[in-house]
């Protein structure tokens, strides 16, 4: 009887986390088709803006007078898409989904650690976050960064239970992605190859995992440096001496 009380009161505490977790979803999809305002500067200034002059001007190109133009741009490749069928709703909703995404991963994460409630208490806890929350409705870029270091720290994980190599080079990818969407992914990168020292991972492993990280992060670098002459424009100015700073 003992045991029967403990499995309802689970389930019971079960569906209450997963209708938190809906409802939250509810409200960041509900945001996603309010127009950008004061207190989302980004977007205004930069994710929104940059894109919608690439498509004015028929190219992708440096922009003198906005910095962040430099900054590696891969979701706002996907905001120009969406501002060119979908205006900035379809740029928000893009974002909303990397937020959906995100919380999914984590809760898959968990649960095959700690449970079920445990996973699910996870997710709520992250997407009720007021600054996850309110950033599932924007079309800002953190989510994005946050779901491709998920799946890199996922990976990470089933490598070092399976020790198949693939997933080295499917944590790379993801890590890879995040750099494009964010230089601070730089972070991370760091983070995972000192924790797969640590636990004694297979260097050749190590060495893939930088190596694909490096080579799918690189091409906005790339861009950056043969359009200013800094790789991580305009920071670095020092070492680097980048235009127009």
């Amino acid at each position: 009887d003992t045991d029967s009380t403990t499995r309802e009161d689970y389930c019971w505490i079960s569906k209450m986390l997963v209708f938190i977790i809906v409802i939250a979803f509810a409200i960041s999809f509900i945001n996603c088709f309010v127009p950008p305002g004061a207190h989302e500067w980004d977007s205004l200034s930069y994710h929104l803006a940059a894109p919608k002059i690439f498509i004015q001007n028929h190219r992708i190109e440096m922009l003198p007078t906005d910095h962040h133009s430099n900054f590696p741009f891969l979701l706002e490749m996907l905001y120009t898409a969406a501002l060119m069928f979908g205006g900035y709703v379809g740029a928000n909703l893009f974002h909303w989904c990397f937020g959906v995404m995100s919380t999914l991963l984590l809760i898959d994460f968990v649960k095959n650690r700690s449970g079920n409630v445990a996973s699910l208490l996870a997710g709520a806890a992250f997407i009720c976050s007021p600054i996850i929350l309110w950033e599932a409705g924007t079309s800002y870029i953190e989510l994005g960064v946050c779901c491709y270091i998920l799946i890199a720290i996922g990976s990470l994980s089933k490598l070092i239970e399976t020790n198949v190599s693939k997933w080295a080079w499917i944590a790379g990818s993801a890590i890879g992605f995040a750099l494009g969407v964010k230089a601070l992914s730089l972070v991370p990168l760091v983070a995972i190859i000192a924790a797969m020292l640590f636990v004694r991972t297979r260097i050749r492993d190590v060495i893939q995992f930088a190596l694909v990280a490096s080579i799918v992060g690189s091409p906005f670098y790339l861009k950056s440096f043969i359009l200013t002459g800094d790789p991580v424009y305009p920071f670095g100015y020092s070492v680097f001496h980048g235009k127009y700073w």
